[in-house]
């Protein structure tokens, strides 16, 4: 527990929306007065559940309730977490838990470093770089904390539908500090998820961001939050954190509303499972059709011993295991958010997706002297999100990428991901773009990133890989990794 005792001095921020009228109108709003155009779009970083800090104060200070290492290291039991705690149907129980954010707003220090010390950007137990390597890169590149580049921290126990309104502020804050009227927007995760809603809500909130970029989020859900439901989880997510007791994970995140939205949605099961003839569905001669099964044991007590478990049965499944009803939010939040194409409402969105990671598609419960889960059925994703549920509706072909060999935690500072962001971004020096009439796949440090499906000779204005000239990385063709792509291939001549 960090028991640095210290006394802040709090600067109040008043952040209004700047009011255009004549000088007849007299209201009570206050303008802002906004800073000189900076050379780069503020930057804002969105972390995905677990990736944003909570505190709480205490009588020594400010104690730092998640994550704090090296509490967890030295309790066995954990219970320094239960002020995280939530009711049966889904409200705080501990009203003094808070983001970095106090009840009277962010500070002066808050601020000068651009809300950065509200996320976790890098795991020293799991040794999982999360968003440090990309802020490195990001700096390097000419953004400056505080400046144009900001996190937004969220509280990610929340239903969805409720904690994309912390956006807003920090959005505000971007445009103020930096000059400019968009943000950009990179999301990890679940962040993407929360991203999206604030989107959804109203153009008003659509014409303050520019670009939109996702790492690894699950859009229609993930088999792997069953999991944690059921079982428990150390947030492998995030890398694994050494010393969580899933025991402990298992009994609070039970009454967090965030924990069903990422289960998978009935859009998973219409577009992925159901309407897929892939063999990662069938399994002992069974065609699989949910992800989660009974092999020989009456887990719902309804006189059959091989269930497959429909979309509403689940419900059913998560009341048995934890006595939870927060189901629902599940589809109060996806059965509208699935079926909206940002792209078709003028959003610049950008999805980058991890293919072949052993991913968790199917889990059967096993019977016993107590119910079991040790069968399973792994396909391609990230490690966390199967790959169909990282591509998001109605994405425009040329803003679809997929990054291999990446674990779903490390995704936003892998070097492919962080090549791909710099270069939607536009960020970087010497810039070149690949034109080709055949899909390229470009491996970086051990990784690459291909684009997603997309047939160039169609389209030779489709947006690929721009490569750092400097910094080139191997460029094969995608069904040929051994063969460099030949001079007769048609390309735009680059640095070799």
């Amino acid at each position: 527990m960090k028991k640095a005792i210290s006394v802040l001095l709090v600067f109040v921020l008043l952040l209004t929306a700047i009011v255009f009228s004549d000088s007849s109108n007299k209201g009570d709003a206050q303008s802002i007065t906004t800073t000189a155009l900076t050379a780069k779009k503020p930057v804002i970083l969105v972390a995905g559940v677990g990736g944003s800090k909570l505190f709480k104060d205490a009588w020594w200070g400010v104690d730092e309730l998640w994550f704090d290492e090296d509490e967890a290291l030295f309790s066995y039991s954990d219970n320094f977490l239960d002020p995280l705690a939530m009711s049966k149907t889904g409200t705080i129980v501990d009203s003094g838990v808070r983001t970095l954010r106090r009840s009277t707003g962010y500070t002066s220090s808050d601020i000068k470093n651009g809300l950065i010390d509200g996320i976790e950007t890098y795991i020293n137990m799991a040794f999982t770089d999360i968003f440090d390597g990309l802020i490195k890169e990001l700096k390097n590149n000419g953004y400056v904390v505080g400046t144009n580049l900001f996190a937004c921290p969220y509280d990610w126990r929340l239903d969805l539908n409720q904690s994309y309104q912390a956006l807003d502020e920090v959005i505000e804050l971007a445009k103020q500090k930096s000059g400019w009227d968009k943000v950009d927007i990179v999301a990890h995760s679940m962040g993407g998820l929360v991203t999206k809603r604030y989107l959804y809500e109203s153009s008003a909130n659509r014409s303050k961001v520019d670009k939109f970029i996702t790492c690894g989020t699950p859009y229609l859900g993930s088999p792997n939050a069953a999991w944690a439901l059921y079982v428990g989880d150390n947030f492998s997510a995030l890398g694994g954190l050494l010393g969580v007791n899933p025991s402990k994970v298992r009994q609070l995140t039970a009454n967090f509303p965030s924990s069903y939205q990422l289960l998978p949605s009935k859009r998973y099961y219409e577009t992925i499972i159901n309407a897929s003839g892939g063999a990662q569905y069938t399994w002992d001669g069974i065609r699989y059709t949910s992800y989660f099964a009974e092999n020989n044991y009456d887990m719902n007590r309804n006189g059959r011993l091989y269930d497959q478990y429909t979309y509403e049965e689940i419900g059913g499944a998560v009341y048995n295991w934890n006595g939870s009803s927060l189901y629902s939010r599940n589809a109060q939040y996806h059965d509208t958010i699935n079926s909206v194409s940002l792209h078709n409402l003028g959003v610049k969105h950008y999805v980058i997706a991890g293919k072949s990671m052993p991913t968790l598609y199917v889990m059967r419960a096993k019977g016993g002297s107590s119910v079991s889960f040790e069968d399973f059925r792994f396909g391609d994703g990230d490690g966390t999100v199967p790959y169909g549920s990282g591509i998001d509706t109605g994405i425009a072909a040329t803003a679809k990428y997929y990054v291999t060999n990446v674990e779903h935690g490390k995704f936003p500072s892998a070097a492919p991901v962080v090549a791909t962001i710099k270069s939607i971004l536009g960020t970087g020096s010497t810039y070149s773009l690949l034109k080709t009439s055949i899909t390229a796949e470009i491996t970086i440090d051990g990784s690459s990133i291909v684009e997603d499906d997309t047939d160039l000779s169609s389209s030779i204005n489709g947006l690929l890989i721009l490569c750092k000239s400097d910094e080139l990385p191997v460029i094969h063709k995608k069904n040929n990794p051994k063969s460099r792509i030949g001079a007769g291939d048609d390309y735009e001549k680059i640095k070799d």
